[in-house]
């Protein structure tokens, strides 16, 4: 992905804008594309150090309590914990944090974030001047 969108911005082709590009790889900063965009957005925070977690664990207390932990940049169920107390987000972040994940990148800090219950929808496009 930031590969193509440097080159396609090399080339000048039609592309994405660059200053976007951390928003299709990066968990977190999609999350917060969506929220600027004035959409609802998970609950979320971005952990470097057990210090982060605790900050969140302050600040956010589901009831029931479920919390989602996973790496920032990897794919799929990579690493994805369903967590039900502080401890266990704890352990998921330690678990994480300094492993490779399956992209063979070293995860650098963990995604928390809050459990959403419900369907989920996804919904791939390619849209260009309006038409999909």
């Amino acid at each position: 992905v930031e590969l193509a969108d440097e080159l396609a911005h090399h080339f000048g082709t039609l592309s994405n804008p660059p200053e976007m590009r951390l928003a299709r790889r990066n968990k977190y900063n999609m999350g917060e594309a969506v929220r600027a965009g004035g959409v609802r957005a998970v609950e979320q925070s971005f952990a470097l150090c057990m210090q982060d977690v605790d900050n969140f664990l302050t600040r956010w207390t589901p009831e029931p309590y479920k919390i989602i932990v996973k790496p920032n940049e990897s794919a799929g169920s990579d690493d994805v914990f369903l967590c039900h107390s502080d401890e266990e987000v704890r352990a998921a972040f330690r678990k994480i944090q300094g492993t490779p994940n399956i992209l063979g990148a070293t995860n650098h800090g963990a995604l928390i974030q809050e459990f959403l219950s419900g369907p989920e929808f996804v919904v791939d496009t390619i849209s260009r001047n309006g038409e999909h």
